[in-house]
């Protein structure tokens, strides 16, 4: 196969799933538009209710390109701290734009009282962040060891009431994982040559019976909302 990335998640395939639903082959790779699927032409014999059969087609997750600044991604939460879906009342003065880009022309200033819904929120990676494998090291979440040079594009971070370990989301090998910071620690194997930067926006809609309004709204610990849903 002339595309080295793809033999890297046909291999990652094979060797993850190997005994549990792919047999020893040999196998074809055939690809359907941007999905790629291993078929194995000779599948094991199904073991009936012990459900150990092989399976005859294995998909691979879509591979990507690597991520640069400007990579959007639906958003996880419409407000900062994610504690309040809309609709909303604004407590602040809020800026709409006609796309979620800080340069973006504006479309509506709304005031403090406004009362607004909202129907989405996209994330805006503003700065790829950038972590190197120094050397060979094990990644729970990806199930694999990381070789040295090996490297994690990550895009946005985030991390749990009860724990001080950053869950990141992040490109590897053409694909979009998520994975625990195992790096900048004591003893650590990779290191960060920079952190990622993000905003998010939330699609912002505001009818009143006299005038409709649709824009982007930029959703910062300043952008203060209440409503039904807050807590």
């Amino acid at each position: 196969m002339r595309d080295e990335s793809v033999c890297v998640a046909v291999s990652k395939a094979l060797g993850g799933q190997r005994g549990a639903f792919v047999s020893n082959g040999p196998y074809i790779v055939i690809r359907a538009g941007p999905r790629f699927f291993i078929h194995d032409s000779v599948p094991e014999p199904d073991l009936g209710d012990l459900g150990l059969g092989a399976a005859r087609y294995v998909v691979i997750d879509t591979l990507q390109p690597p991520p640069r600044a400007g990579y959007g991604m639906p958003g996880e939460c419409w407000t900062h701290e994610c504690l309040c879906r809309s609709p909303w009342t604004l407590l602040g003065p809020v800026t709409l734009r006609r796309v979620p880009a800080r340069a973006a022309p504006v479309v509506a200033q709304l005031p403090a009282r406004a009362h607004v819904d909202s129907d989405t929120a996209l994330t805006i990676v503003d700065s790829v962040g950038l972590v190197i494998v120094e050397r060979p090291t094990w990644s729970v979440l990806l199930n694999d060891t990381l070789p040295a040079g090996d490297t994690l594009l990550t895009l946005r971070w985030g991390k749990s009431e009860d724990s001080d370990v950053r869950g990141y989301l992040a490109w590897w090998r053409g694909q979009i994982v998520h994975v625990e910071q195992f790096w900048d620690s004591a003893g650590t194997r990779a290191r960060s040559v920079r952190e990622p930067s993000w905003s998010v926006w939330a699609h912002v809609i505001l009818s009143d019976g006299k005038q409709r309004v649709v824009g982007w709204a930029l959703m910062t610990p300043d952008t203060r909302v209440d409503g039904p849903n807050c807590y």
